[in-house]
């Protein structure tokens, strides 16, 4: 097995399962009952009515996503910090019928990595920014009709049992 594959294999599989979560049914009707013992769990941070949604443009419209291709292009610009990110694209596979999934490069490899995917012309995903410790998970909201960027501090994660994290410098 090449690990180009095992990677684009994995990160598939890793966004059709965003997809599934978020598209499934939002009506949890289980007769559990809360563990005394056990922390609550907490839902993913959605922005604070003080805090400002970093809002996201693309220079390729959201409905053309889907023609890019290796090699290309594209551009996420953060409106509240006046940022711009280019994405050299990896690949572009139709994993469902209405689902686009893109991964890229940001930069270049050094720099992170984008995996996104497109559903109902809504854009989700995350972009990994290796260099600064940062990861963003892309969020859609519907009111206004945008993505934004959502902060995932990669030290808030959790980690595997087992051992130390691998650690290559032959990336």
């Amino acid at each position: 097995m090449k690990f180009p594959n095992f990677l684009h294999t994995s990160l598939s599989l890793f966004l059709i399962c965003i997809v599934a979560i978020g598209c499934g049914p939002s009506d949890n009707k289980t007769s559990e009952k809360p563990n005394a013992d056990s922390a609550p769990i907490e839902a993913p941070s959605q922005p604070t009515l003080t805090q400002q949604k970093e809002y996201i443009k693309t220079n390729v419209p959201i409905s053309s996503l889907n023609e890019l291709s290796q090699g290309d292009s594209m551009n996420i610009t953060n409106t509240i910090r006046n940022e711009t990110y280019t994405l050299k694209i990896r690949s572009v596979r139709n994993t469902l019928p209405t689902v686009v999934s893109i991964t890229a490069n940001i930069e270049d490899r050094e720099t992170g990595l984008a995996t996104l995917s497109i559903k109902d012309n809504q854009l989700f995903g995350m972009l990994e920014f290796y260099k600064e410790n940062l990861r963003y998970q892309v969020a859609y909201d519907s009111a206004a009709g945008q993505a934004y960027l959502v902060e995932r501090p990669f030290e808030n994660e959790d980690e595997l049992e087992g051992g130390t994290p691998l650690e290559s410098s032959e990336y």
